[in-house]
């Protein structure tokens, strides 16, 4: 399977076509359940690094980021202590 992956050279922004097996590091599960949009992400930071990434996907990939590491660690620090002392659990 191909994927259009977008990369900077010094002449701009161009988009290319890239087999999934070369984004992927190896045939493990989590390269088989990981997401296009992640493996298309990570492969945006390989090719053009840190700039490529946002500007291929600008504050949506921050967001998501954010979210994320919100939910977890509300969870992990708030959520699971409170029901620990309460005897919920």
């Amino acid at each position: 399977m191909k994927i259009a992956v977008r990369t900077e050279d010094q002449s701009g922004l161009k988009d290319q076509e890239v087999s999934t097996r070369a984004l992927a590091s190896g045939d493990s599960l989590l390269d088989k359940i990981t997401p296009k949009f992640v493996r298309e992400a990570r492969a945006t930071f390989r090719e053009s690094g840190f700039r490529g990434v946002v500007k291929r996907y600008g504050w949506k990939v921050f967001a998501a980021f954010f979210l994320y590491y919100l939910i977890r660690d509300s969870f992990l620090y708030i959520f699971i202590p409170y029901v620990l002392t309460r005897g919920l659990l």
